[in-house]
């Protein structure tokens, strides 16, 4: 219903039945809902009048609309022939264009019922001042054969004020009984006051249409039926865009996530990049104050010289042979109480050779290595111990 309701699918239905009560014409309805698995009652109620209905039941559930008062004729004819042939017989020269007309065949009888057609338009017209929509219309009582299936069994088929509809000796057969009408009637579990019942099947045989149901005045309904499916359209649109509209925002917040997620990830890595440059600053303090220390204390350069000295004895010549290999050798000797001096940058080599010429040949090769500056033989002098000449050479910067 509206006014804030649930919403509104094609498994609803309001079946109104126009009967005639105390005080005129009646108003009762029921509101059924068709699920997946079953057809659910969702309400019901009596109304005097189309404005009090509508006030009732709202405007968005469509009508399934049965009238069955004083003014409807009812008739039973053999189920023989096409519709027309059946209304024919069943009421000889009447004009059928001018009657709203409804059949509902059962094993081999045809009910027929028939109204005059202004009065019809007039009810119909009072509903949809109010804003209501009738999508089905249907004359009499016949649709109250349905109940049959629906009632437990062994339950009398006493409906709706005292209208019985069933077969008598195999023929279909109407009856008005003046007693009042049962209480309620058990719907599989449901229990609904007895006068709704033709309320109940006209909105039943709705959302369930059977075979042997036929009317002949579906021209008064197109507009109505046109209505309702534009009404379906609009608000399965309105469904469809409310899901684009879910999927957008879903989509947007979990964009913005992982833009939240990205933007945390690049300050870590930008803080530990801070973190990264600030630990290289402090190293290269470090290495600079280890630098300062190593030149203040004469070790700068000693890695330098050592591996100048290591190439050297690597490449000294079978015959010649190093006793030993200076690496910033001390000036002088050292004196009490005085700091020491040494050579930086300086590798002295004392050894023994026997070929002068050798020695000279080994000094010029040393000299054209790169890296290995200047090379002077500070000495060279025979031994008393056999063991050959010694010489004593300095490599400078």
């Amino acid at each position: 219903m509206d006014k804030g309701g649930p919403y509104v699918g094609a498994g609803h239905v309001l079946g109104v039945s126009v009967q005639t009560g105390t005080g005129g014409p009646v108003h009762r309805w029921v509101h059924l809902v068709r699920g997946r698995r079953a057809v659910h009652l969702r309400g019901h109620g009596e109304a005097e009048n189309a404005s009090e209905l509508i006030r009732q039941v709202g405007t968005r559930v469509p009508l399934a609309l049965c009238v069955d008062h004083e003014r409807c004729i009812h008739r039973v004819v053999p189920d023989e022939g096409s519709a027309e042939e059946q209304v024919g017989r069943a009421f000889a020269g009447a004009n059928v264009s001018e009657a709203c007309v409804s059949l509902r065949a059962k094993e081999g009888s045809t009910g027929c019922s028939m109204m005059r057609r202004g009065e019809a338009v007039s009810i119909m017209n009072s509903l949809a001042e109010c804003g209501a929509r009738v999508v089905d219309l249907r004359i009499g009582p016949w649709d109250l054969l349905a109940l049959e299936a629906l009632l437990p069994k062994g339950t009398d088929a006493v409906t709706a004020s005292g209208t019985w509809v069933g077969l008598r000796d195999g023929r279909l057969a109407l009856e008005r009984s003046p007693s009042g009408p049962a209480t309620s009637i058990d719907l599989e579990g449901e229990r609904l006051p007895a006068t709704h019942a033709l309320a109940f099947v006209t909105a039943w045989c709705w959302l369930l249409p059977g075979p042997g149901r036929t009317m002949l005045h579906e021209d008064l309904l197109t507009g109505a039926r046109a209505q309702e499916r534009a009404r379906l359209w609009y608000e399965r649109m309105l469904l469809a865009g409310l899901g684009v509209i879910l999927f957008l925002v879903a989509f947007e917040a979990g964009l913005a996530h992982r833009v939240d997620r990205e933007k945390a990830v690049e300050d870590g890595a930008v803080r530990r990049l801070a973190d990264l440059e600030v630990a290289v600053e402090q190293a290269r303090a470090e290495l600079v104050a280890g630098q300062a220390l190593a030149s203040a204390m004469g070790l700068e350069g000693g890695g330098r010289l050592a591996a100048r000295a290591a190439a050297i004895a690597a490449h000294t010549p079978l015959p010649i042979r190093l006793d030993r290999l200076v690496v910033d050798p001390m000036r002088s000797a050292p004196e009490d109480r005085e700091p020491l001096v040494v050579e930086r940058g300086v590798v002295r080599i004392h050894g023994r050779c026997d070929d002068a010429a050798l020695l000279n040949s080994w000094m010029d090769s040393l000299r054209t290595r790169p890296g290995t500056g200047t090379v002077r033989l500070l000495g060279y002098r025979p031994t008393a111990d056999g063991g050959g000449p010694e010489f004593e050479l300095e490599i400078g910067r």
